[in-house]
């Protein structure tokens, strides 16, 4: 089962110390590049139903927000590409332990 990891293309120490983490653990992991949704203007972006998201949270997307949906979309995508069966998607940020892998299996 593999990793598939979100990284914004600036974040190279995120993605430094995690490849570290996934080598010492000996885990499958696979980089995602990020979505930075502070360079997509509103007017281009595509899949996101800005008014149901205004309705439903009484404000406007965030560019960040937007960023991260649009990231886990690539994510998944790229997870679908494969033909596997299961994967597991992070963002960066995680902190990898042993039995994570474990844990994900068990869930299939």
């Amino acid at each position: 089962m593999r990793i598939f990891a979100i990284n914004l293309d600036r974040s190279t120490d995120r993605w430094n110390a995690l490849s570290r983490q996934a080598e010492t653990l000996r885990f499958p992991l696979l980089r995602v590049p990020g979505v930075d949704g502070t360079k997509v203007p509103p007017q281009e972006r595509i899949d996101c139903d800005a008014q149901a998201f205004q309705r439903n949270n009484g404000r406007t997307i965030l560019p960040g927000e937007y960023g991260c949906y649009r990231s886990h979309l690539a994510a998944l995508s790229t997870f679908l590409e494969t033909g596997e069966s299961v994967a597991v998607i992070v963002e960066d940020d995680i902190v990898l332990f042993t039995d994570l892998l474990l844990r994900a299996e068990a869930c299939d």
